[in-house]
């Protein structure tokens, strides 16, 4: 299985893990997001003040730890004694943030993974450097999309990585219409990853037209999957796994039927 693969489209991609069920961003998420049936699991990564990438989507850990402080500030072993589960339910009390390692060596032989860099405005970051090398340790390069809303990372990591898939974050409103300007057709970057809202038919037979992949985020209700179904997105990243293979299932069988038809009446 690799993200270069063509295989069921839409990819699921579990947004933060399986996190409308887990603790997102935890191994308990990401565990969950493989038995729900996710194709790939989406994560973000930091470092942390000894320069060891660790998944978490704030900077500051005070939202999911309750322990107010910069991740970047604190050592690992500082980072590993709070306490990342209990915040979304009592049965989750203990849950750790996780090394990147730990989650690839949990399950990075059963899904693909989108590794979101973070750290956006730190221009002297090492982060894509860093996970490159954790990518290169663990013999994942084909398993792995790089995202990030920060170009330069992702022109840094693939000078590292050439063969890895890399993917632009685009945020909503006014950067989605200068992406739409055309300016982006004549860069290297293997999908573009705007807001499920941004998601017209037109864009996303234009990206196909030139070989590149369009997934959106963050979609969580039947309606937006099917809208997305419709124009033939492919990767829909989501809180709710089910929603999505179960939906994707109903539109695989329903092409069928009518391919079906098709071929009766003609």
């Amino acid at each position: 299985m690799s993200w270069a693969i063509q295989g069921k489209t839409p990819w699921v991609i579990a947004h933060r893990g399986a996190s409308a069920y887990a603790p997102e961003n935890t191994l308990a998420a990401f565990r969950k997001a493989y038995h729900l049936g996710a194709d790939a699991v989406e994560l973000d990564v930091h470092l942390t003040a000894d320069q060891v990438p660790v998944v978490i989507h704030d900077a500051d850990l005070k939202r999911t730890t309750g322990k107010a402080g910069k991740v970047n500030r604190m050592l690992l072993k500082e980072v590993k004694k709070l306490d990342a589960g209990s915040h979304f339910g009592v049965e989750f009390a203990g849950e750790a943030i996780p090394t990147l390692d730990e989650v690839i060596e949990e399950i990075g032989q059963k899904v693909l993974f989108d590794i979101e860099l973070k750290d956006l405005f730190n221009p002297f970051s090492k982060l894509p450097e860093v996970v490159a090398r954790v990518v290169q340790r663990h013999h994942v390069e084909d398993r792995i999309l790089f995202s990030s809303f920060n170009p330069i990372f992702l022109t840094r990591v693939k000078a590292l990585l050439p063969d890895v898939m890399v993917g632009l974050l685009i945020l909503p409103g006014w950067y989605a219409a200068w992406s739409k300007s055309g300016f982006l057709d004549y860069q290297t970057w293997d999908m573009l990853i705007p807001h499920y809202k941004d998601i017209l038919l037109e864009r996303v037979l234009a990206q196909h037209k030139i070989g590149r992949k369009l997934s959106a985020y963050t979609v969580n209700s039947k309606e937006e999957v099917i809208s997305l179904l419709d124009v033939g997105i492919d990767g829909i990243i989501t809180n709710d796994p089910i929603l999505v293979t179960g939906l994707r299932r109903t539109d695989d069988s329903t092409r069928m039927a009518r391919a079906g038809e098709r071929a009766v009446s003609g």
